[in-house]
């Protein structure tokens, strides 16, 4: 009987022994970094975000409405909402030349009448995300697209690094996730402000606010190797005005993949 107890005690040791040597094992062997690094993970993956383009002119009387709604949505202190007016030149013939009109930005519009089948163009227009278009001053269906969008999962990460300031110019450091073929990489150099007294035209004797102007666009196609992009200074561009926006397009669809913002 003795020597079966002290058989049996032995096996019991032999197994409470085992058990402590995986206990160690699993212990020393096992990263004690990887939960952190799975919330790292998380934590970094590119967030959701609503892009808003609108098309508008300093010469159109329907405009006023929808750059004062515009103000709401550049104001909006979320990274994750990205606001752009796009100052279009076809206007111009009214009488008032928008001192903010480009050709860029009448071409971009009309593009996009080609990736949404639009036949025809106008102001104020806004189009988020490069996929649905509605009247810009329409608060309402702006809202709705809006949080749409923040429900989506960005195809494409892309981040701001730093904005530096050198020999009159400005260098953007950025990075992405990946280099998807069939891509655009637009870069917008932003004034987020201008008040402008308008003397002639439709909307002659208004004080016209207009906020997040593009006044330069660049566009590179991707992949590419460069991480960084410059734009000249403009002389009217004071400091605490401005704004970076980089942005991936679809080449196929005009559906915005990524982007963001940064003010400099």
């Amino acid at each position: 009987m003795f020597l079966f107890v002290l058989s049996y005690m032995k096996k019991i040791k032999f197994h409470v022994f085992a058990f402590i040597s995986i206990i160690l094992f699993l212990a020393f062997t096992s990263d004690p970094f990887e939960k952190n690094k799975n919330t790292q993970t998380m934590t970094t993956d590119a967030r959701p975000f609503a892009l808003l383009e609108l098309f508008t002119s300093q010469g159109c009387s329907s405009c006023p409405p929808a750059d004062k709604l515009m103000a709401a949505y550049a104001k909006n202190k979320e990274r994750n909402i990205i606001a752009l007016a796009f100052h279009v030149d076809y206007w111009n013939r009214l009488g008032w030349k928008d001192p903010f009109s480009t050709t860029f930005s009448s071409r971009r519009q009309r593009d996009y009448a080609l990736f949404i089948d639009k036949s025809s163009v106008y102001t104020p227009q806004v189009i988020i995300n490069g996929e649905k278009e509605m009247i810009g001053s329409d608060q309402q269906k702006i809202d709705v697209q809006i949080n749409k969008a923040l429900l989506q999962k960005p195809s494409i990460k892309i981040l701001i690094e730093n904005i530096e300031s050198a020999n009159n110019k400005f260098i953007i450091n950025y990075s992405t996730d990946k280099n998807v073929k069939n891509t655009t990489l637009h870069a917008a150099l932003v004034q987020k402000e201008a008040l402008t007294n308008i003397i002639k035209g439709e909307n002659r004797g208004l004080a016209l606010a207009n906020y997040n102007i593009v006044r330069e666009l660049k566009s590179y196609n991707l992949p590419m190797a460069a991480t960084s992009i410059s734009f000249d200074n403009l002389p009217d561009l004071k400091s605490q005005n401005g704004r970076i926006v980089l942005f991936i397009q679809d080449d196929a669809s005009g559906k915005i993949l990524g982007a963001d913002q940064k003010d400099f």
